[in-house]
């Protein structure tokens, strides 16, 4: 005899009253700038959810955004707004860190 339990017996393990699952990360894990570009890295297959988001607040100075899988790149008109980008990005997306200089510069 098997010790599985069928499936009506699979079930998760009952949560404490008035607790909350668990909130999914932010598709979103970093922030850099090389010149007047921003590059924000996301998780895998989360760049087009960011690019979205940032398009549809149409940010002064930013000319456009491109979504790889992992990746967005914001083309902004110079390195003053791409810093400046950043910053606004700062308060409604809360990257995990911010690295502003050149991709690659946080030993990765």
């Amino acid at each position: 005899m098997s010790d599985v339990p069928a499936p009506a017996d699979r079930r998760s393990a009952p949560s404490a009253a008035g607790s909350r699952p668990p909130m999914a990360p932010p598709p979103w894990i970093s922030f850099e700038t090389a010149g007047h570009r921003v590059i924000v890295r996301t998780i895998a297959g989360g760049a087009p959810y960011v690019a979205k988001q940032i398009d549809h607040e149409r940010l002064p100075g930013l000319l456009g955004t491109i979504a790889g899988n992992d990746s967005v790149a914001i083309i902004c008109t110079d390195a003053d707004v791409a810093e400046r980008t950043v910053a606004e990005l700062s308060r409604w997306l809360a990257p995990l860190r911010h690295n502003g200089s050149r991709p690659g510069s946080d030993g990765r």
